[in-house]
């Protein structure tokens, strides 16, 4: 079997050695699977590997050896959040309620037929927080993930540990989901690329839901290259939201000797930094971008944006109409029933939360119109200041240690990436590089609905310009 080195191996890099008969697909897996077996015990990011992973890739060996064809994932090993249906591996969403009637569907949910129809092979399913309801990596399956920059860090939620495994080079590429910025905040905190895509793209048949108008599935990358050549195969062509991208791809455009400029940023300094270190790095960061020849930044003030924002929140409201509906058709169970026989882990925040709301009818009425004036005030500034998107810290902190962790921490955490989701917006959360201590710290860029290419994009010229990601040291 030929030596592979699996540090950021991209898409292209894969195909490009398959037509050079460097290695094939089979051999892949077995490298990416000998590299799980050997690092992910100091991690903990995988729940599961896929018992026919090798045969299927076998199997699309066998295809390309007859059609020399490669298809847009062909041979791509894909990590997948345990609340994604897959057929062959139970799904367990995070939680030792499902221990004792493990759920295995009868079908792959619909985002995992289309991988498997690009040519990708699911590899394995990752680490969440139960019912993927907290900011944190704490599950009753799983207890902690660690955060491959340090391991006495958490990796973030609650797609925590696809994102602890892209960024540890555990497989190519990885998918998870995003309520409240449940992609972008481990992507933040572990160095790696997260994208919310505008919801409604992506197909929902066979994930489990917290906030039904805020959740969506969406890639987890080391490069926005790859975010773009997955979010091409998870987009359903059938939504009634689709619009063909530019050039056949979202990542026709991302050519680095050619980029696509120039970009104008909004900067919002509203959603900064909570601590020194962060701050240091970020004002360093905008220097840069202020200084290339490409980039345009405008500070803007928005006046009540956060007194706003918060009024315009339903994920409790919602979370707990839209998640104990599931658990009671779906799982045999209710939240009331998980919040009274405390079966969710202490530290957790959002299943307390949202058992206990108490929001009326009245109140979401309200929160309905504050985030419809949030959207029109968002807008109005964007169109005054003449720029395409904003950017903000997508955290205003670095990942925390575990001990520090509580339900308040969870509740009052400054995740910026709330906004975004507030506002059913798309948004990408791009690496900028680390704190002077070593921890990843992660770049917000949010667009208008429908605006995922040029948010790639916008994305793209900064990860050239900054160039923010590097592996961990983890051998």
């Amino acid at each position: 079997m030929p030596r592979i080195d699996l540090s950021e191996l991209t898409i292209a890099d894969v195909h490009t050695a398959f037509h050079r008969g460097d290695y094939n697909a089979a051999e892949l897996v077995q490298a990416y699977l000998t590299r799980i077996h050997r690092v992910d015990p100091r991690l903990n990011a995988i729940l599961v590997l896929n018992p026919n992973a090798v045969q299927e890739a076998e199997a699309l060996d066998d295809a390309f050896r007859a059609s020399r064809t490669l298809r847009p994932l062909h041979g791509v090993p894909v990590l997948v959040k345990d609340n994604i249906y897959t057929s062959a591996m139970a799904t367990t969403y995070g939680s030792k309620v499902t221990v004792s009637r493990p759920h295995l569907p009868l079908d792959d949910a619909q985002v995992v037929k289309q991988l498997q129809d690009a040519g990708a092979i699911i590899l394995g399913k990752t680490t969440l927080p139960d019912w993927a309801t907290d900011y944190f990596s704490a599950s009753t399956v799983s207890t902690w993930t660690q955060n491959p920059y340090d391991l006495a860090r958490d990796p973030g939620g609650s797609s925590s540990g696809t994102a602890a495994g892209i960024a540890a080079n555990l497989a190519l590429v990885g998918v998870g989901t995003d309520t409240g910025g449940s992609i972008r905040l481990p992507s933040s905190f572990c160095n790696v690329v997260g994208m919310r895509p505008t919801v409604g793209l992506i197909s929902l048949d066979g994930v489990s839901p917290f906030v039904g108008c805020q959740d969506t599935v969406g890639p987890v990358c080391r490069t926005v290259t790859d975010a773009a050549r997955l979010l091409d195969t998870l987009i359903l062509p059938t939504s009634p939201l689709y619009l063909a991208p530019k050039g056949g791809s979202y990542a026709a455009h991302l050519l680095p000797d050619s980029l696509p400029g120039p970009v104008h940023l909004g900067h919002l300094p509203q959603l900064g930094a909570d601590d020194e270190a962060v701050k240091a790095l970020f004002t360093q960061v905008l220097t840069r971008l202020r200084g290339h020849a490409s980039v345009t930044v405008h500070d803007l003030d928005i006046p009540s944006l956060s007194s706003t924002l918060a009024e315009a929140s339903i994920m409790l409201s919602r979370g707990k109409q839209d998640l104990d509906d599931f658990l009671q058709t779906r799982v045999g169970t209710s939240l009331k029933t998980i919040y009274q026989d405390h079966a969710y882990p202490p530290t957790n925040f959002g299943i307390p939360a949202a058992a206990m709301d108490a929001s009326t009818l009245t109140d979401r009425d309200k929160a309905s119109n504050a985030r419809d004036a949030l959207d029109r005030i968002i807008t109005t500034h964007l169109q005054q200041a003449g720029v395409e998107v904003l950017v903000f810290l997508t955290a205003g902190r670095a990942a925390p240690r575990r001990e520090e962790i509580t339900p308040q921490m969870g509740a009052t955490f400054p995740v910026h990436a709330m906004l975004a989701s507030t506002l059913q917006w798309p948004a990408i959360s791009v690496p900028i590089g680390f704190t002077a201590t070593g921890l990843p710290v992660g770049l917000e860029i949010l667009g208008r609905p429908l605006s995922d290419q040029r948010l790639l994009e916008v994305a793209f010229v900064i990860e050239q310009i900054i160039q923010g990601r590097r592996p961990p040291k983890l051998d």
